[in-house]
């Protein structure tokens, strides 16, 4: 490969970047690849662009001699999420880069911008054949009924967030002198919500689309734009304060039609409350 002219990275390393004889163009290197195209460069070419970015930051890791724990301490974080860093499986932000790279000097500048983007959080199957891993899904799926229920009854119905969420692995001491794991999960409750319709801000949007792309805004009639089958003629409804459909086409009664997605049964329910009046 023919070298290009010395780059430098982030924080100053210099580098060179590989050029295409063919092109005399910079061939860019995977981890600048977007996620969503190196994805359709093949079936496991992401899992392995994962996995190879994953060993080189545990490959740093140990080269720095340093635990989980002491550069959790170091970035101010939680132990389960610095690991998880590591594993790309949560994603660096910007204000603990340089952080990171104190206490991790062996990160590449490359690795750090890859960790600093979304990362495709999965997990492979086989990670539960590995007993740690499986004893603690064990646990969760034997005490899953007693979970959900004190859940309700302290927090009502609803989950907990695996998104918002803080959690750390720790030890303490039984009492016959034995070691202990301790795992802590703190996170934020989720209510199931009660799909009240007047509060669907997406089905009152799509019809103040379809008011503001129809010629019969005024009141004239107007083609439907999905179909064109149709004449329409628009009625503002004062008491939900939207925009519907008099006279739809008889696509638009159906959730999926492209322009109508909104207009179903509740919505037709609604409209015959006002022509009724």
């Amino acid at each position: 490969q023919v070298q290009g002219p010395p780059r430098r990275c982030a924080y100053g390393q210099p580098g060179r970047a590989p050029l295409n004889p063919a092109r005399s163009k910079p061939l860019p290197e995977m981890a600048e690849v977007p996620p969503a195209k190196r994805a359709r460069t093949g079936g496991s070419v992401a899992a392995d662009e994962k996995a190879a970015l994953v060993a080189r930051l545990l490959a740093a890791k140990d080269a720095s001699g340093k635990t989980f724990d002491e550069i959790a301490k170091a970035l101010g974080l939680t132990n389960a999420y610095t690991a998880n860093l590591f594993f790309n499986q949560a994603q660096l932000k910007p204000d603990r880069v340089d952080m990171l790279k104190a206490a991790v000097p062996g990160i590449s500048c490359e690795d750090l911008a890859a960790m600093q983007r979304a990362p495709m959080r999965s997990f492979d199957p086989a990670i539960l054949q590995e007993p740690a891993v499986y004893r603690t899904y064990e646990a969760i799926t034997h005490y899953g009924e007693a979970i959900k229920a004190l859940i309700n009854e302290q927090c009502g119905d609803g989950i907990m967030s695996a998104i918002d969420i803080f959690m750390d692995v720790g030890t303490t001491t039984g009492t016959h002198g034995e070691k202990r794991v301790v795992i802590t999960m703190n996170g934020k409750f989720l209510p199931h919500t009660q799909q009240v319709a007047a509060d669907n801000t997406a089905a009152r949007a799509a019809l103040l689309r379809l008011r503001a792309g129809s010629a019969s805004a005024t009141g004239s009639p107007g083609p439907c734009r999905c179909h064109g089958r149709r004449a329409l003629r628009l009625v503002r409804l004062p008491a939900a304060g939207v925009v519907g459909s008099q006279d739809p086409c008889r696509f638009a009664r159906r959730a999926s039609c492209c322009v109508h997605p909104a207009i179903g049964a509740a919505f037709q329910a609604r409209l015959s409350d006002v022509q009724a009046k």
